[in-house]
């Protein structure tokens, strides 16, 4: 048995080569098993294929006659064998059994080259939100950027600094300064929008043939959402929001504890998006209210969003708006949005909430109580801080979205969920303790946009819920205006 070692990039193919000996399985095909023909854990120590996310496979062999192989996936006549597909962890691909006669099996593997990104504005979102988690993946690459200030001039700024510019931070990437250039730009395949005004940028991107990631809220309006989503389904590309939150290691862990049953049937859902008067707010000092404005279409994107993933769509819609940042004004700082179900769920109230005056070190987030147990959640994930931090930083750092544990949730429940963080409190009769947070992980969102785009994956954040999310601050705000609960509609 030979195997052969290569310095790689994302064009080169690396091959494994065995004498099959009769009734000898040849070609099994593991990720991460280091005794394995390709070596796959050794792979990812040679260089930019760190990452096994899209592979084209290739099986060539030295007969003429391919009935000598026996394959659980069927051979061409003609070698070689083209075995597209997404490599998973244990996932089988093939299996041959040589035949009586001796062959020679090649087994080839080839990444596919990273998709080409092109970023639409250059201020907080691009720099903290999306370029963190987009440069670790090594199937994306950041080509362009559209940036309408013309870069420093060297002669006045000889050392500018850090996060002033495209230019000074990503050298090899294409300035463009109009919006013609950058969708004429035919090298991006990916645009990331990081603007505050979406949707004509949406447009323009899906009609230049483009896939789109749109920084939340979707757009300002759920009809313009619609025609957005119908345009891409014409064009056959991905368009998905950046609802980062859902890869929280706070919901992630509310999420596995509600899916495994621990809480029992879910009665009282509160979602909590709390923020001690944020400098932002008080910048709006408009007395009338516009489409898109206001908390409930900043934070509350996320916690609706949230609560969609969860729970579905309501029957109906309460909305309570506030502004308590003080100025006398109808755009809201501050929310609580009510929502009902129906049919099974007709017990279930679930509430979506943020406020701007709490003074707390840390900010209630989850109060979820079921039939059979509660979960109460302290404190924040710790991504955005880091990427605050750390503008155009990639998040590679395996603890990146790593909980201290002093804000892990308190679990308790019924019946034993967790040997390890739960003990019986006799006064209670419940099984209590602090559950640990799962791993946050925003890198994740970019992950399956790229297996979205090369079809190896169902899009994760579906552009549908985001603007069944739109929908719901929208009737959040006609029944905060007349003072009723609004069914959905």
């Amino acid at each position: 048995m030979t195997a052969t070692s290569l310095a790689f990039d994302s064009s080169t193919w690396a091959n494994y080569t065995e004498e099959a000996q009769p009734g000898k399985a040849c070609g099994e095909l593991y990720r991460g098993n280091p005794g394995f023909t390709i070596f796959p854990g050794k792979l990812c120590q040679c260089g930019p294929l760190a990452s096994f996310f899209s592979w084209t496979l290739l099986l060539t062999h030295d007969s003429q006659d391919p009935a000598h192989l026996s394959p659980l996936l069927p051979l061409s006549p003609s070698p070689p064998l083209a075995l597209p597909g997404r490599l998973k962890r244990s996932q089988r691909f093939y299996n041959l059994f040589a035949q009586p006669a001796q062959h020679r099996i090649t087994v080839s593997i080839m990444a596919s080259p990273p998709i080409n990104v092109g970023l639409i504005g250059y201020g907080g979102s691009a720099k903290s939100f999306n370029l963190p988690f987009i440069l670790p993946n090594p199937d994306l690459r950041v080509c362009a950027f559209l940036q309408r200030a013309a870069a420093p001039d060297p002669a006045s700024s000889p050392h500018p600094p850090v996060g002033t510019h495209c230019t000074i931070d990503f050298p090899s990437a294409t300035h463009h300064r109009t919006a013609e250039a950058f969708f004429g730009d035919d090298e991006i395949e990916l645009v990331v929008i990081c603007t505050h005004e979406h949707g004509e940028l949406v447009r323009r991107a899906l009609e230049s043939g483009k896939h789109v990631v749109v920084e939340k809220a979707f757009v300002n309006t759920s009809k313009e959402a619609d025609d957005l989503i119908q345009l891409a389904r014409e064009k056959g590309k991905v368009l998905t929001v950046y609802q980062n939150r859902r890869f929280d290691s706070d919901f992630l862990t509310l999420q596995h504890i509600v899916k495994s049953g621990a809480l029992g049937e879910i009665r009282d859902a509160q979602m909590h998006f709390d923020f001690r008067m944020p400098s932002w707010v008080m910048g709006w000092t408009q007395k009338e209210y516009a489409s898109g404005q206001g908390m409930t279409f900043g934070l509350g994107s996320h916690t609706v969003d949230q609560a969609l993933v969860l729970f579905g769509r309501p029957v109906s819609v309460t909305g309570f708006l506030r502004s308590n940042r003080g100025v006398d004004s109808e755009v809201d700082d501050t929310f609580t949005i009510i929502l009902q179900y129906g049919s099974e769920q007709k017990n279930l109230t679930v509430t979506v909430k943020t406020a701007i005056v709490t003074h707390m070190k840390d900010n209630l987030k989850f109060f979820v109580r079921g039939t059979e147990g509660t979960y109460l959640k302290f404190g924040t994930d710790p991504q955005e801080a880091k990427a605050l931090a750390a503008p155009c930083q990639p998040a590679s750092d395996p603890d990146y979205g790593r909980e201290d544990e002093r804000i892990w949730g308190t679990l308790s429940t019924m019946k034993e969920f967790d040997t390890k963080s739960q003990t019986f409190d006799k006064e209670s009769g419940l099984y209590i303790g602090r559950y640990p947070s799962m791993l946050g992980r925003y890198r994740g969102l970019y992950e399956n946009v790229v297996a979205a785009i090369r079809g190896t994956a169902e899009l994760y954040v579906k552009p549908e819920t985001s603007r069944d999310g739109l929908r719901i601050l929208e009737l959040a705000r006609e029944s905060h205006n007349t003072g009723h609960t609004v069914p959905w509609s």
